[in-house]
């Protein structure tokens, strides 16, 4: 047993003994390297300073400066607009609507760039919306800016009030929304 002491006693002085050569070997390499650049800084300052007497490059003005791209294409951006959309309630309706009563609303479209629009129209009633984009007359899709009106009942479901969604998105993809609460106050009614 003695013997077994001592050499794991042995192997652990070599393996310490070993782990404080590579340390500092490793601080020797880092102050020799370290120097080294120290003294070639230098002698580029002893460099620059002997030449004083070459011309300098004068400096430009940050407004003439030009970054040169380091992409191999250009990066355009696009210029397309999101559709605007807008719900009016053209039955003015300032008390919550019966399920058998029929509500007609109108969808307002403007595109500053004047491409197809897709319209969809639905009802959220609790999590879910019932889609109601089959009820807009004269169709889902637009040509540019234009009117769209939808009539149609409560879906079963809707109980103190009706929350509208409307999206308009055009051919590129850009999309905008808009909501609408039904019953309306009597002073959002009159200011249309």
């Amino acid at each position: 047993m003695p013997r077994r002491r001592l050499q794991r006693r042995n192997f652990a002085r070599w393996t310490a003994i070993g782990l404080v050569f590579c340390v500092a070997v490793g601080f020797a390499f880092v102050v020799l390297a370290d120097s080294n650049r120290l003294e070639t800084s230098l002698d580029l300052e002893e460099n620059l300073t002997s030449k004083t007497s070459e011309p300098s490059i004068p400096e430009l003005e940050t407004s003439q400066v030009q970054p040169e791209p380091t992409l191999p294409f250009e990066v355009t951006e696009v210029q397309n607009q999101a559709p605007k959309i807008s719900l009016e309630d053209l039955d003015c309706w300032t008390e919550m609507p019966e399920l058998s009563d029929l509500v007609t609303i109108q969808l307002v479209v403007d595109d500053p760039d004047d491409e197809m629009i897709v319209l969809d129209l639905g009802v959220l009633i609790d999590e879910r919306v019932v889609d109601l984009s089959d009820q807009l007359v004269p169709a889902s899709e637009l040509s540019g800016s234009g009117k769209v009106q939808a009539t149609f009942s409560l879906p079963t479901g809707v109980k103190n009030y009706v929350h509208l969604i409307a999206h308009a998105t055009d051919s590129s993809g850009a999309q905008s929304e808009a909501a609408l609460i039904l019953p309306q106050n009597s002073e959002n009614c009159n200011s249309e």
